[in-house]
């Protein structure tokens, strides 16, 4: 799963309060999971998961700009719904192309 974020200010404000909101319940139907980096994404492919114990589930929370380059199942853009008509030309096409790059991730 991929949670992509506007910014890296956005993404610190979000990330600390989803933690917040968690607390300590970080098991979601008996299953652990993270919130990890765009980088850190490709150390986990790169090294793999193993061993014996619980299977921790990573989920990559990251920026736009970090998230060139991977793909997931299932990918939730969030803090992207500013009007776009309130936006002149060149934040339009920004915009878009933003939109665009967040779904095509998946």
């Amino acid at each position: 799963m991929l949670l992509i974020v506007p910014d890296d200010e956005f993404l610190k404000k979000f990330r600390d309060e989803l933690l917040r909101q968690m607390k300590d319940a970080r098991e979601i139907g008996g299953q652990n999971f993270e919130f990890i980096s765009a980088v850190d994404s490709y150390k986990v492919v790169m090294k793999g998961r193993g061993g014996k114990g619980k299977k921790t589930s990573s989920v990559i929370l990251d920026t736009i700009e970090n998230a060139w380059g991977i793909e997931a199942f299932v990918v939730f853009g969030i803090g992207l719904d500013q009007r776009i008509e309130d936006m002149d030309e060149e934040e339009q096409t920004a915009a878009r192309s933003n939109i665009y790059h967040i779904m095509s991730r998946a």
